[in-house]
């Protein structure tokens, strides 16, 4: 009975909208997180059909005591599962009520002219299948190696399509340096290049901003909006550890989750601050030599198959209000990373689907920043951004990442680079910042002449 009774809690918080399931999961500390997961995670899959079966067969006024969630799991698993795995009241409750909820579904399905229980599920992404992906940390090793590791294992390096790809085989991607694709049921939490920071979870689409910005050595960047830190951990290893990050995050919890990370994968060249970017100033000297930022604010999340908040969602999370906020903070921080001096590129991304969080917030940021253009994100990918009025060619310059598509989580990223004619001379800058007039009071003259006063 312990899986149903930590799995109501969980899919109670996720429906309420109080975190990820895969992040409730793991908080949740139950010993077979795996089990948990996927009870949780098809649960809500055929969320919408249990309501149904639940109202057709009057579930509720023959089996009382029951919560909604927890008769989710529970007829989940009978209907659709493996079966009731407990013994007990609510399981007899449950098989009380066998043939009417047996008899409910049939019907369900005869009324809507299908076969299969696959085909109750009409939410394109619910069955969607992303491969995993696994990025190899440079901080500490190398592809060679890493692969060599994997081959003696009795990996096979794979060719061909993912979705046809074994257990013991993995690709190296086109796309993203140094990210490995193996199949999706494929768990590496317990191998030793998990472990000890060789590899690092991190799905494709998350991999790409980071990629697209391509900060050099020894640069300073800026990672406005950075834990849990995975793309974070990906610019330094780009940098080979060199130069400097300045890391902002205002959640204490993630803050300290992302400092573990970087820690296990060796990132020596960042600095961890807690704190709003909003409220970093961007004529403070410290940042005077930032070329790159990264900006991936918060967002609806409406993109990421794993968090499954497209099933979570409720009229209120995903109503235009909602997502008008979100996509007007977006803004204020992308405006904002465009207004340092001495910055070059800005990489902007989300892992949202709605045009108002991406292509809306771009096209009104270059509207609102006339130093600045947009630059071809990955120009071997196929699938551009959306075409807005007076967004044409630039969305050709986006990227956008399709579930079902792509074999990603569905993102969205855009590169702004400032025009050569609006470069500031570096030292033009700090002695505009040293030596800047201030208005002072007319004094009465003495008939002697002022030796500090600064003639500009």
């Amino acid at each position: 009975m312990a899986l149903y009774r930590v799995g109501e809690v969980v899919l109670s918080k996720a429906l309420k909208q109080k975190g990820s399931v895969k992040n409730l999961v793991f908080a949740s500390k139950y010993r077979n997180v795996k089990e948990l997961y996927a009870l949780v995670c098809e649960t809500l899959k055929y969320s919408e059909v249990l309501d149904e079966i639940f109202v057709s067969s009057k579930f509720f006024k023959h089996c009382k005591g029951l919560s909604k969630p927890l008769a989710k799991l529970l007829v989940y698993d009978f209907l659709f599962g493996k079966g009731i795995q407990c013994s007990g009241k609510y399981k007899r409750a449950v098989m009380a009520n066998k043939s009417s909820l047996q008899s409910t579904l049939a019907r369900i399905k005869m009324k809507k002219k299908i076969i299969t229980n696959a085909e109750l599920i009409t939410d394109p992404i619910a069955n969607v299948k992303i491969p995993k992906y696994l990025r190899v940390n440079t901080l500490k090793t190398t592809l060679k190696s890493v692969t060599n590791c994997l081959k003696s294992e009795g990996y096979n390096l794979f060719e061909g399509n993912w979705k046809k790809m074994g257990i013991k085989e993995f690709k190296i991607d086109e796309h993203i340096d140094n990210l490995l694709v193996f199949n999706d049921k494929v768990n590496f939490h317990k191998h030793d290049l998990y472990l000890n920071g060789h590899l690092i979870f991190q799905d494709k689409a998350s991999c790409i901003p980071a990629q697209v910005l391509n900060p050099q050595s020894n640069q300073t960047v800026i990672d406005a909006c950075a834990a849990p830190g995975n793309k974070t951990s990906h610019l330094s290893s780009l940098m080979n550890n060199t130069g400097t990050i300045y890391a902002f995050d205002l959640d204490l919890k993630r803050i300290r989750t992302m400092k573990t990370l970087l820690d296990r994968a060796g990132v020596a060249n960042c600095e961890v601050t807690q704190s709003n970017f909003l409220h970093v100033k961007k004529d403070d000297l410290k940042y005077k030599d930032v070329r790159y930022i990264l900006v991936d604010p918060s967002c609806s999340g409406s993109g990421m198959v794993q968090r499954l908040s497209h099933l979570t969602d409720n009229a209120e999370s995903s109503s235009d209000k909602r997502l008008s906020s979100l996509s007007k903070f977006q803004l204020q921080v992308l405006n904002h990373a465009l207004s340092f001096p001495q910055v070059e590129r800005v990489a902007y991304s989300t892992c949202s689907i709605h045009d108002i969080e991406n292509e809306d917030v771009v096209k009104q940021a270059l509207a609102n920043n006339s130093k600045f253009k947009l630059v071809k994100c990955l120009p071997t990918w196929t699938r551009r951004g959306h075409a807005l009025k007076g967004f044409t060619d630039e969305a050709e310059m986006c990227v956008r990442c399709q579930p079902e598509l792509d074999g990603t989580n569905g993102f969205f990223i855009a590169l702004f680079e400032r025009t050569q004619s609006s470069v500031i001379c570096p030292a033009e800058h700090v002695q505009a910042k040293l030596i800047r007039p201030r208005k002072r009071k007319p004094r009465k003259s003495n008939g002697k002449t002022d030796s500090n006063k600064i003639k500009v």
